[in-house]
């Protein structure tokens, strides 16, 4: 019986990640049609993300833009020699190479979700139901059609919640809590944050102190053999003052409006000027935009991820949850939260770090008697989610295709933006 249970989990698994693959593919692929196969030099544009510079970390040893060490620190070795492996073995170019790695990706990131609902006893219908509601969301639709580090980061995060969920089962050497916190640190600096909460909850001081040590000591190690192989990659110690409170950023309100609500139902599309010293480019922009504005489907689907967010709340405190669980879920989703109300001017760039964090945070109803209601909120949400949000993606990808070789601003642009304290506009009609 206990056989038979696993083989369905990992049937239900299988599936939501081949669909999520095949969907992450052929979205990154539209995308690149629109700019006409130079999604890749678009730096910036879409929502604030490296996307240029991402690609040629993943395929130039001896590009400059491995210099962000300092906040992915190992993010080079990682991604290079994974990029080169799939061109050599599997015979393809880069370009192809790349939008397979981000299908991987999505489809590693479901199934970490799944798992992990399964792992607090979620039944399976509840667990597939809050995967597909994931992957429903803005965050899922558009950041799995780029290449970013945001969705091995946000992996990197899930496998630490379904380290300490495992832990309610089995006692794990605490040889694994170093590899964990490696993998943490590695992809982006601020995430180590949920490899040293799970260690600290379930390692003594002593051993938590030593964990981390030893952790830090091979990731300095292997960061010297990257500076050797990636030249540009010699910054260790981050320089973000500049990405704290920053104004652009309409404030710390703004921010969390983003967080809660664009990242699951997308916004009305804003264009804003690049703060970029010396550009005067536009780029695609949610911050600041009004909740629910991007389509009837977006205003009425924010109605049930609100009551369902509502509902978890009180659900947090009452579901049979593993303590510990409990406890790293709130200290990294609340981290995330906080992370990303002060840090940088658009947070939907980085919303899928905490995305399956609120969905996780929201299934924790199904373990109270609350299930049925909060099953209900779901497949509600689904389809208006799905339909608002491939809007925007849509619209997002004609703009983008639009905003592909301009440089500078019009002077009816100019006029447009002039008075605009975030630098944005809801009328400009680029994606119709």
């Amino acid at each position: 019986m206990k056989y038979k249970s696993i083989s369905k989990d990992i049937a239900i698994i299988t599936t939501l990640a081949l669909c999520m693959a095949i969907a992450s593919y052929l979205l990154s692929g539209w995308l690149n049609e629109q700019t006409q196969n130079t999604l890749v030099w678009l730096n910036d544009r879409w929502f604030d993300a490296d996307i240029y510079r991402t690609y040629y970390v993943m395929t130039d040893r001896l590009s400059v833009e491995h210099d962000r060490s300092s906040t992915h620190p190992l993010f080079s070795i990682i991604a290079y020699p994974t990029m080169q492996a799939m061109t050599s073995i599997l015979g393809i170019g880069p370009p192809r190479a790349r939008r397979l790695l981000v299908a991987i990706s999505a489809a590693l990131w479901i199934g970490c979700i799944y798992t992990i609902m399964r792992l607090i006893d979620c039944k399976k219908l509840d667990a597939t139901i809050f995967s597909v509601l994931a992957s429903s969301s803005a965050s899922s639709i558009f950041w799995f059609a780029v290449p970013e580090t945001f969705a091995i980061g946000s992996i990197s995060i899930l496998i630490s919640l379904a380290f300490i969920a495992v832990t309610r089962f089995k006692k794990i050497n605490w040889l694994w809590y170093v590899l964990l916190n490696i993998f943490t640190v590695s992809i982006t600096i601020t995430n180590w944050m949920a490899g040293i909460t799970v260690t600290y909850l379930k390692l003594t001081f002593r051993k938590f102190i030593v964990t981390l040590a030893l952790a830090l000591t091979i990731v300095l190690g292997v960061w010297f053999i990257q500076t050797s192989l990636f030249p540009s990659a010699h910054q260790l110690i981050p320089n973000e003052k500049s990405n704290i409170l920053m104004a652009e950023s309409g404030g710390v309100l703004t921010s969390l409006k983003a967080v809660l609500a664009h990242s699951m139902v997308a916004p009305n599309l804003l264009l804003r000027r690049d703060i970029t010293e010396g550009s005067s480019a536009l780029i695609l922009s949610f911050q600041g935009a009004s909740l629910g504005s991007g389509s009837v489907w977006g205003a009425i689907a924010l109605i049930p991820w609100a009551l369902l967010l509502c509902l978890s709340v009180r659900s947090f405190i009452t579901a049979n949850v593993d303590s510990s669980f409990r406890l790293a879920l709130v200290i990294i989703l609340v981290g995330q939260i906080f992370l990303h109300m002060i840090y940088g001017f658009e947070a939907f760039l980085y919303s899928i770090h905490f995305l399956p964090l609120l969905i996780i945070f929201a299934s924790l109803t199904t373990l109270t008697r609350h299930r049925k209601v909060a099953l209900m909120l779901a497949l509600i949400l689904i389809p208006l989610a799905l339909i608002n949000n491939t809007m925007q993606f849509n619209k997002s990808g004609i703009c983008l295709g639009k905003l592909r070789l301009q440089t500078t601003l019009s002077d009816d642009e100019r006029k447009m933006l002039k008075d605009s304290p975030l630098g944005v506009d809801s009328e400009y009609k680029c994606g119709h």
